[in-house]
Parts: structure tokens; sequence; C-alpha cells
């Protein structure tokens, strides 16, 4: 079958040969074992740690896999957010949000960094910083509809915990992509 899949090292991890969706089913996994592990480690449990590595890995494997990813991304997060919040409705708009987040960061870094995944300039770094926020904004804000619709939270506590989740979405993409990107690329690391 013919992948749709941009050519990288995460070929090894993801072969050529696996269909969209166990590509996607992958993906879920990943998502969902890191999910896990960040909220556990977030300070006290159970709240939103200032770095989410999913978002991160949501971008890169759209990036290096494909579009077509995106169903891994949106059950990851689902089942992740499905943990922290009981509502199925809930979880499902948080879900959709991150996966939101990972296609437009990645429909806006393909052109910007091209085939070889990789930043050579100055103003390509520039660029993905400034995606990386935009992008963070979509889940922040869906995440943020979806809780104070379901619970009463002041204007205070709804700009606190729209800061808190943007700012762990953007410093998961801008941490996490780069090296996903870095170790795919030709050449990246062994």
């Amino acid at each position: 079958s013919k992948s749709n899949a941009p050519r990288s090292g995460l070929q090894i991890a993801f072969p050529r040969h696996l269909s969209q969706v166990a590509r996607a089913a992958l993906v879920a996994l990943v998502y969902l074992a890191t999910a896990r592990l960040s909220l556990a480690l977030a300070i006290p449990p159970g709240y939103a740690p200032p770095v989410w590595p999913p978002s991160g890995i949501a971008v890169a494997a759209v990036l290096l896999l494909g579009p077509g990813v995106w169903f891994g991304v949106w059950a990851g997060a689902f089942v992740a957010n499905l943990g922290v919040e009981a509502s199925v409705m809930s979880a499902a708009v948080i879900g959709g949000g991150n996966t939101l987040e990972a296609l437009i960061a990645a429909a806006l870094l393909r052109p910007l960094i091209g085939p070889g995944a990789r930043f050579e300039r100055a103003e390509q770094v520039f660029r993905f910083i400034a995606i990386a926020a935009l992008s963070a904004c979509v889940a922040a804000t869906l995440a943020l509809a979806r809780l104070v619709s379901a619970h009463p939270l002041s204007p205070e506590s709804a700009i606190r915990n729209w800061w808190t989740w943007w700012q762990g979405d953007f410093t998961g993409i801008i941490l996490v992509t780069p090296l996903l990107l870095g170790w795919s690329a030709p050449g990246g690391w062994p």
C-alpha cells in the first residue's frame, strides 16, 4: 500500500508496511502512555503539568507520519482525559482540541521545515515558536470552553486554567517536537 507519511528515521519504529490504522493505534498508545506519565508527575498529581510532552509527540507524529494519524492523537487524548475528566463529552472535546492543535501546527510547519524536517535558520526557529504558540491556543481555548460549560469557574480561575493549559502544550511542542524531528532526520541521532 502507498504511504502518505514522509520518509524518516521513525520508519524503524513505524515500518512503512504498517497500515494507517496501525500507525494511528501506535500514536494513540504513545500519546496515552506519555500523558499518564505526565499527569503522574504533575504537582500535585492530577493537575495540568507545566510541560505537556504529548502535544509535542502529536505534532511530530502528524509531521512525520502524515495527517492520517489524527485519529490516534484524538484517541490517546480522549482516553487520557477520560481518566481525569469523568465526562465523555469533555474528554471528546478536549481530545478534539489536542487533535486540531497538532493538525494546525503540522500544516503550518510542513512548508516551513520542508522534507528534511530540520531547522536550519534562525527565522525557522522563531516561526516554529510562533506556530507552537498559536496552535497551543486552539487546544487551551477548546478545553477551557468545555470546562467552563461543565463547571462554575471564576474569571480569574478560567484565565489561570487557560494559561496553564496553553503553557503546558506550548512547552511540550517546543521541547519535544524538535527532538523527535531531529531524531528522525537522516543523519539524526542514532
